[in-house]
């Protein structure tokens, strides 16, 4: 694929050894990847245009926490339960 991006990590610590980010859905295939985080992302999107989140401080902001943490981030995480407090977002 041309317009991917390529990973520097020697170490795997955040790609698989094909060099696709490590993911909660164990996605090993860029464009599957690439096809199923477009899908959870606009689903994501549609939620925040649903119901905007009322900015209170520094911690509102962090939106691409939110739309990307059903493929990158854990629901048990403590920084998305801080950001997040209210749980209105996690799975």
């Amino acid at each position: 694929m041309p317009d991917s991006y390529r990973y520097i990590d020697p170490d795997y610590k955040y790609t698989d050894k094909n060099g696709v980010l490590r993911n909660l859905l164990g996605i090993s295939n860029q464009e599957t990847l690439i096809f199923v985080e477009s899908g959870l992302v606009a689903k994501r999107l549609k939620e925040l245009y649903d119901r905007p989140i009322k900015i209170t401080g520094i911690e509102s902001l962090f939106m691409s926490t939110m739309i990307l943490q059903p493929i990158y981030f854990s629901s048990s995480s403590s920084t998305l339960r801080s950001v997040f407090s209210n749980d209105r977002f996690l799975y």
